[in-house]
């Protein structure tokens, strides 16, 4: 039986999207390991705001994604701290 064990990716916090309004529409993380991981989230879009270029940690599921990019459906997010 497959487990559906939850991940938690850390690196900084990026818009990568903006509607016609300049509004940002879409987020990533960049992690230490040069990756670019597209965030998803249920009501934690508008979290994702307050920790804009900042370091962060993100628990959550990666999803099955077409077109190779790597999409993360993040449940949680949190600051890091610089020394962490």
């Amino acid at each position: 039986m497959k487990t559906n064990k939850r991940k938690t990716v850390t690196g900084v916090l990026s818009p990568i999207r903006w509607n016609s309004n300049d509004e940002i529409v879409e987020y990533s993380v960049y992690t230490e390991n040069d990756e670019d991981i597209i965030l998803r989230g249920n009501n934690l879009d508008s979290n994702f705001k307050f920790f804009k270029n900042q370091k962060v940690k993100v628990s959550g599921n990666f999803l099955s994604s077409s077109d190779d990019l790597r999409v993360f459906q993040a449940s949680k997010i949190q600051k890091l701290n610089k020394a962490a």
